[in-house]
């Protein structure tokens, strides 16, 4: 696994706008799969006293690409991980036992999540644990697929920040490895200058 970022001087690295990781996935020759993530916070309503929630928004091949299997249930598909997908959410294990007693009754049970209702599909184990140096990542509450999300500056290249990045490497040899970054970096570098 490695962590992927854009260079933005005076940074020696920066996470990516989520147009842009779009355009790394669709021109992806190097690795397996490229997975992304931001964090977030929702208000849960409507479902006894209201809770603020840590949140962390993933893309589809985010789960499969880490190897971690839902408790119950199952990850998001890649039509839910889009504009107009339909809004669904995965628990992590301590929230579903804590506010919902661990019961296999939740799945397919409606939140509300900041005033947006959202299907629960599954159940992320209590062991999941996805932490790397300078990742700055923090587990969730809840799990939402980031590209559903509807916010204007979340599909602007302009705005930095949005999602981290990582990838599978694939297992070909470096050199091989290398010239394929090479030819996707220039493949991009053209696409950006054009648009």
């Amino acid at each position: 696994m490695v962590s992927l970022a854009e260079i933005l001087p005076p940074f020696p690295q920066f996470a990516i706008s989520y147009p842009n990781f779009l355009d790394w996935a669709r021109m992806n020759h190097t690795f397996q799969v490229i997975a992304a993530y931001r964090q977030n916070n929702f208000n849960l309503t409507g479902s006894g006293e209201a809770q603020r929630l840590k949140a962390t928004q993933v893309t589809a091949a985010f789960f499969p690409l880490l190897g971690v299997k839902p408790v119950i249930g199952r990850s998001f598909s890649p039509d839910e991980d889009k504009l107009g997908g339909e809004p669904v959410v995965m628990l992590s294990e301590g929230l579903w036992r804590s506010r919902f007693g661990g019961a296999p009754e939740i799945l397919e049970k409606t939140l509300t999540l900041d005033g947006t209702g959202y299907r629960v599909i599954g159940v992320v184990p209590k062991d999941f644990y996805f932490c790397c140096e300078n990742t700055n990542f923090r587990l969730g509450d809840v799990y939402l697929p980031v590209g559903a999300w509807d916010v204007p500056w979340m599909h602007d290249r302009g705005a930095p920040r949005a999602v981290c990045c990582w990838a599978a490497e694939d297992g070909r040899n470096p050199r091989r490895r290398q010239s394929s970054d090479r030819r996707t970096a220039v493949e991009y570098n053209v696409m950006s200058r054009v648009r």
